[in-house]
Order: structure tokens, then C-alpha cells, then sequence
């Protein structure tokens, strides 16, 4: 279900707890006009699987997890993207390391950043940031 009235988020995060409060966190607090549809992967893999039938508006990426790191799973949704003339998915990393973040900002991968742990108002930026450049275009 991915249409004009409906936003499917996806949250790819090897730590059960994490994806846990996130998915509470934007059920509680995020309020866009439009039904929010969260989808959970507990790794890269599940994550790029979920990504290629579902085509989230918003991914939330963990960046250290094993297996695929959050870098290769966003590198591959870019490429899948492409390859297919698929429209841009805002791809947020998610890490308790403050210094990929440097790294982050010049990454073209990704859109942003959400520390961990984040506040109610780190969250509700990066979702009011995907509205307004949803209304933009």
C-alpha cells in the first residue's frame, strides 16, 4: 500500500529495542495528514527485501549492524532506484556513533541523521524535512 494518502516507512535496525521505540515513537508523535504504514527489518538483508516489494517514502537505517552495514544497504537502494526510475526514498541513518556523521554528511546516499538515543523533536524534524520537500516538487 503505497499511494498518495498512505506513507510507508521502513526501520532497519539489527537491535529489537530500537526499531521498538522508534515504530512507538513516530505512532506517538508524528502527525503528517496521512496514514503512516511502518514495516520493520531486524537486518540488511530483510531490510533491501522489504525495500524492493514495498518501496518506502522514508527508510530509518541503522548504520552498524552485521552482515550489510547501513552504508552497502543504502548504496544498493540508490542503485536499485536507478536501475528501475524508481523515485528517491529519504534514507535517514540511524547511529549511537556520533562520529559517522562527518561521513554521513557527505555521503549522497543518505538524507539525514538521527542520533541514538533521539528526542521527540530530532524525530519530528526529520519528518517534517520529508514533508516540505514533498511539497516542493
Amino acid at each position: 500500500m503505497n499511494d498518495e494518502k498512505t506513507i510507508n516507512v521502513l526501520l532497519i535496525d539489527d537491535n529489537d529495542a530500537n526499531r521498538l521505540v522508534l515504530e512507538f515513537s513516530i505512532k506517538h508523535n508524528i502527525e503528517l495528514g496521512r496514514e503512516i504504514v511502518i514495516y520493520s527489518a531486524e537486518d540488511g538483508f530483510k531490510g533491501l527485501e522489504m525495500y524492493n516489494s514495498i518501496h518506502p517514502k522514508i527508510i530509518m537505517l541503522d548504520i552498524q549492524m552485521p552482515g550489510i552495514n547501513g552504508w552497502e544497504v543504502a548504496s544498493k537502494i540508490r542503485k536499485y532506484e536507478l536501475e528501475n526510475k524508481l523515485g528517491r526514498s529519504k534514507i535517514i541513518a540511524h547511529s549511537g556513533y556520533v562520529h559517522n556523521i562527518g561521513g554521513l554528511n557527505k555521503d549522497p546516499n543518505f538524507d539525514g541523521f538521527l542520533p541514538k538515543p533521539f528526542t521527540k523533536n530530532n524525530l519530528k524534524n526529520i519528518f517534517s524535512e520529508y514533508i516540505i520537500n514533498v511539497e516542493k516538487k
